[in-house]
């Protein structure tokens, strides 16, 4: 949305009045062709920002599904043991009833 609004007042506009050649009075040409630099400049940081919240999203479920997997893993391991565990019960006492 920022980069929009930037794109629709500053790069647009400055565009419009470079090629009509009508500055006004207070700001002249290199003073438009400024602003035109400093909202390219602000757009990029702002696209460049998504990229990274986007890259951080995507590295926080990454990491999230990891420690999900990690967690299923260890539960599994431990039905595993408890099994073996009551396997092993199991003989033992059906080895005292013989």
């Amino acid at each position: 949305m920022i980069g929009l609004i930037m794109y629709g007042t500053n790069i647009i506009r400055g565009l419009r009045t470079v090629e009509s050649g009508e500055y006004g009075e207070d700001i002249g040409r290199v003073d438009t062709l400024r602003v035109m630099a400093a909202s390219h400049v602000i757009l990029a940081l702002v696209l460049v920002g998504v990229l990274v919240l986007q890259s951080g999203q995507w590295y926080a479920e990454r990491k999230e599904g990891q420690e999900v997997a990690a967690a299923i893993q260890l539960e599994e391991e431990e039905e595993e043991k408890r099994l073996a565990a009551a396997a092993v019960v199991d003989k033992t006492k059906s080895k005292k009833r013989n």
